[in-house]
């Protein structure tokens, strides 16, 4: 191992002890398709599908805590939109003991990492779909990027690749939610469908957006999400690469 990576090494010894040690060696030499991470931060162990951009996800939400946020209250009713593989349903799960968690994934590996991670956690809800604004019917997009990078665009219901895709309404209504205490969307661009339209039967009962905008892979996604904003008391910050929304409903 040469001295940049021994230095990151000792990071995540430093930052984890013997497990943070453990998976970087993991992800940087071991042979094992599936890694696992134990620390006492968390209640239950994560595992990472090796060589691929997991490790990078991890770093970001459980190494950096970039969704670890001032809420001011115990949050009880949260959506994962765009979960990834279910790391941050985890850390928002470890964090707030009594929350119940929709996390929606729409492509199939990493809905199974999903599963997988959130298996320990009752009150944690994988949902295998695309968000939208609207119940339609999805295609991932090839766009030659890490499996945190999948984009999807509307289709038939008789497309072959056709996946399920809902709206934040219909997933309140569904699980019975009465309000949203945090949403968080890391949905690839897909946000400036999202607040185009059907927004305000949720968005209304939203108490804090944790939102990564992509305006590279969809043009004036982040105007989008301000202009369905213009009408509402927030405050405006920022945590890791998404912007913290605190809505005053």
């Amino acid at each position: 191992m040469d001295i940049k990576k021994l230095a990151e090494q000792f990071k995540f010894y430093r930052r984890f002890g013997k497990s943070g040690w453990n998976i970087y060696r993991d992800e940087h030499q071991s042979d094992k398709p599936i890694i696992e991470f134990r620390n006492r931060e968390l209640k239950h162990p994560l595992f990472l599908r090796r060589k691929t951009s997991d490790f990078d996800v991890f770093k970001q939400v459980i190494y950096n805590q970039e969704y670890k946020i001032h809420t001011g209250f115990d949050a009880e009713y949260i959506i994962d939109a765009g979960g990834n593989i279910g790391l941050a349903s985890v850390h928002f799960k470890n964090r707030f003991p009594n929350a119940k968690i929709i996390c929606v994934e729409p492509e199939s590996g990493n809905f199974e990492m999903v599963q997988k991670n959130t298996k320990p956690y009752p009150d944690i809800i994988p949902v295998k779909a695309g968000v939208w604004n609207k119940t339609t019917y999805l295609k991932i997009i090839d766009s030659s990027v890490a499996s945190w990078g999948f984009m999807v665009k509307e289709t038939a219901a008789d497309d072959p690749t056709a996946l399920p895709a809902v709206s934040i309404g219909d997933l309140m209504r569904t699980y019975h939610f009465p309000r949203i205490d945090i949403l968080k969307m890391d949905i690839e661009g897909s946000e400036k469908e999202v607040f185009e339209e059907n927004y305000d039967e949720w968005l209304s009962k939203t108490r804090i957006l944790l939102v990564e905008t992509h305006d590279g892979m969809r043009k004036n996604a982040a105007k989008t999400l301000f202009r369905a904003l213009d009408k509402y008391d927030y405050q405006l910050g920022t945590s890791g690469e998404n912007l913290l929304i605190y809505l005053n409903n």
